[in-house]
C-alpha cells in the first residue's frame, strides 16, 4: 500500500515508489512501474526520447496537476470513479475527497490499472478541495492551431514538453524555433505535465513551430515493449489513425496540420516484420488523411524511410522525419534520393544529448527542418 494525502492504493510490492518532492529532476516516465508521489519538478531530467508504455501511477496535488478534457472526478468523499472506456493510454482522475490528481498509464490492456484504481481508499488525513472544473480544458475549436507550416530552420524534440519558463528561455537564448512534441501513443513513454491546450497555444503565439508526434505501436520484431501484431497490423495502424487525430485535438491542433507517427528502427530484411510495419503504417496515413490531418513518418533514414521509399503503391506520407546522425545540419541522406519529400524533410542529425541555453539545460534530440506544406 502507497498513501499520499490521504489518498491510500494498493500497487505490487516489485513497484518501486518515488518521492517527487525530495527528487525534483526526476523523470516522470510511464514505460516502468513505477508509484510517484508528489508535485512534479519543473527541471526533470528526461531522456531525449523513450519509447513504450505499461502501468504506472502519478498521485500529485490536485492544485498542481493538468486537468484534461477527458478527465473524470470522483464521487465525494471517494477514491474511486465510474471510469470511462479505456482510451488513449491513459486515465486522468480528481479526487478532490484527497485533494489529489491521479494519473494511471497501461499498456495493451486496461485491466491491471483499473484493478489498482479500484483498491483505492480515502484515509483520515485527507483534506478535501473543491474539484477542478474539467470545461475549461477543452480545447476552443475556433482558435485550433495548424502546424508546424512553412519553416527551415532549426529544432529540437524532447521527451517531455518543456515549461513555460524553459521553453521562453531557449526561444530568446538558443537557435531553435521548431519543438518535437509527443501528443500520444501506446509507446509515448514519458509524462507530460505542461502539455495541454493552453500550452500549445502560448508557444504558438510566441513563434514556436510545433511537430506533432504520435508514438504508437512497433515493429515486430525489435524489442519494445508494445508491438505491432502482424495478423491485426492494417487494424492496428486504422485505430491508431483515430486515436492520433484524436489526441492532436484535445491539444488544440487543427485540421491541416502535421502529425508524424514515430516508428523506431528495425530490421527492413526481415521481411515479415517490413511488411507488418508497411500495413501498420499505410493504414495509419489513410486514416490520420480522413481526418484532415496532414501526415508524416519519423524513423530511421536507413531502416523505416527507405523500406517506404521503395515499396512498390505505397502512399507516402507527405512529410519524412528521418533519423541519420552524421552531425550535418541540412536535410541529406544518403539513404533517401533527393527528389522524394523535396522541402518536406526533417533530419535528426544529432541523437540524445543535454544542451544548456541562459541556464536552461533540456536533454534533446538536434533536428533541422526544411519544409513547406
Amino acid at each position: 500500500m502507497v498513501e499520499y494525502r490521504g489518498y491510500r492504493v494498493a500497487v505490487p510490492a516489485s513497484w518501486e515508489v518515488v518521492e517527487l518532492d525530495g527528487a525534483p529532476t526526476r523523470c516522470v516516465r510511464f514505460d516502468q512501474n513505477v508509484v510517484y508521489l508528489g508535485k512534479q519538478g519543473d527541471r526533470q531530467r528526461c531522456p531525449s526520447r523513450a519509447v513504450g508504455r505499461t502501468e504506472a501511477l502519478l498521485v500529485e496535488p490536485l492544485e498542481d496537476g493538468v486537468i484534461r478534457p477527458d478527465t473524470v472526478t470522483a464521487a465525494a468523499g471517494s477514491a474511486r470513479a465510474a471510469l470511462p472506456a479505456p482510451t488513449g493510454h491513459e486515465i486522468t482522475m480528481q479526487v478532490p475527497a484527497a485533494g489529489v490528481l491521479v494519473t494511471a498509464s497501461y499498456g495493451n490492456s486496461a485491466a491491471g490499472i483499473r484493478a489498482v484504481l479500484d483498491s483505492a481508499r480515502i484515509t483520515g488525513d485527507a483534506v478535501a478541495m473543491a474539484p477542478r472544473s474539467v470545461t475549461t480544458a477543452a480545447p476552443r475549436t475556433a482558435a485550433w492551431v495548424e502546424q508546424p507550416g512553412d519553416f527551415t530552420g532549426h529544432g529540437f524534440d524532447t521527451c517531455s514538453a518543456p515549461p513555460n519558463e524553459g521553453m521562453d528561455t531557449w526561444l530568446r537564448y538558443s537557435p531553435y524555433r521548431a519543438v518535437g512534441i509527443y501528443i500520444g501513443g501506446i509507446s509515448k513513454a514519458c509524462g507530460q505535465r505542461h502539455l495541454n491546450w493552453g500550452w500549445v497555444h502560448r508557444q504558438v503565439s510566441r513563434g514556436w513551430r510545433l511537430l506533432p508526434v504520435y508514438v504508437g505501436l512497433q515493429a515486430p520484431c525489435t524489442g519494445f515493449r508494445n508491438k505491432i501484431n502482424p495478423d491485426l497490423a492494417g487494424h492496428e495502424g486504422w485505430a491508431d489513425g483515430n486515436d492520433a487525430a484524436q489526441q492532436a485535438r484535445h491539444l488544440g491542433i487543427g485540421n491541416g496540420s502535421t502529425i508524424y507517427a514515430d516508428m523506431e528502427s528495425f530490421n527492413p530484411e526481415d521481411g515479415p516484420c517490413r511488411d507488418a510495419v508497411l500495413t501498420y503504417l499505410r493504414n495509419w496515413i489513410i486514416r490520420v488523411h480522413q481526418h484532415g490531418f496532414r501526415t508524416g513518418v519519423y524513423s530511421s533514414a536507413a531502416t523505416g524511410i527507405q523500406a517506404m521509399a521503395n515499396a512498390p503503391g505505397f502512399p507516402l506520407p507527405d512529410h519524412i522525419w528521418m533519423a541519420h546522425w552524421d552531425g550535418a545540419a541540412n536535410v541529406d541522406s544518403r539513404y533517401v534520393r533527393g527528389d522524394l519529400w523535396p522541402r518536406r524533410r526533417i533530419k535528426q542529425y544529432t541523437g540524445g544529448h543535454p544542451e544548456s541555453h541562459y541556464g536552461w539545460e533540456i536533454y534533446i534530440d538536434s533536428n533541422f527542418v526544411d519544409r513547406t506544406w
